[in-house]
């Protein structure tokens, strides 16, 4: 047993993703249009020209922000324009009070064992950590820009997690993602034993989920589930099995003779 699935703590790890998982939507494209960006017009001047230099899609978009904001002589894109959206942004249905619910599972399940959320996302985290729920994640990580003194320009910025900040075994730790650019996740899930379920818009059904192309045998999902978190809903349930399931996985370990 190595040290990537070893259980060394009483603690389950619940990581979210942002877009189209405890949101509806793509922050981006909603950041775009509260600045009065057309969305077509921006990935015809700013994206494709690099998608097609071989650019990945987020690093593309990214610095296509950081041109379209300094291009403008008013109105920049600013640290506040994200924090401001973040405030106002939609979550999705029962997502305020989730949360809250986990815990109290966990307290059920086993109060020795310690429940953290977390967020990760391609999408800009100084829009998540502006939102009503940034309070409960012990770590955010996700694109970030960085902004001159005058906060005025952007420069974008992408920080990697290092191996020492990686507290809690990954087959501890349960990913909830919409899969956008959450699949090479789920290899990772598979590989070290951790669980990950996918959701998709509640309008639609799981049969029209548009990734399913995409998923080989290594990134198999343990459930795919609508985007709804209130109380006994389907996703819900499915958290609270696989946090149930994992509870009993660190609990035979602590019987373990060798």
């Amino acid at each position: 047993m190595n040290q990537a699935t070893k259980p060394i703590s009483n603690r389950i790890a619940i990581i979210f993703d942002f877009d189209r998982t405890i949101i509806p939507c793509d922050s981006f494209y909603v950041l775009l249009e509260d600045c009065g960006i057309d969305k077509d017009d921006f990935y015809k001047n700013y994206v494709n020209p690099l998608l097609e230099d071989d650019w990945q899609h987020y690093l593309a978009r990214s610095y296509g922000l950081v041109k379209e904001s300094n291009g403008r002589k008013t109105n920049k894109i600013t640290k506040s324009t994200l924090t401001d959206l973040g405030k106002k942004i939609q979550l999705c249905k029962g997502v305020e009070r989730m949360f809250d619910r986990l815990e109290q599972k966990m307290t059920q399940i086993d109060q020795d064992i310690e429940l953290e959320f977390y967020l990760m996302s391609g999408g800009f985290v100084d829009i998540a950590r502006s939102t009503s729920i940034a309070k409960y994640f012990k770590g955010m990580w996700g694109c970030e820009l960085h902004y001159n003194e005058n906060e005025k320009d952007l420069i974008y910025h992408y920080r990697d997690i290092p191996p020492e900040e990686i507290r809690i075994p990954i087959n501890q730790v349960i990913d909830v993602a919409d899969c956008t650019s959450d699949i090479p996740c789920f290899t990772v899930m598979n590989q070290y034993g951790g669980i990950a379920l996918g959701v998709h818009p509640e309008d639609k059904t799981g049969d029209q989920w548009k990734h399913a192309d995409e998923i080989t045998s290594n990134q198999k999902l343990t459930n795919l589930v609508p985007a709804n978190y209130q109380e006994n809903s389907e996703t819900m349930n499915s958290i609270c099995l696989a946090m149930e399931s994992i509870a009993q996985k660190i609990n035979l370990s602590k019987h373990q003779c060798w």
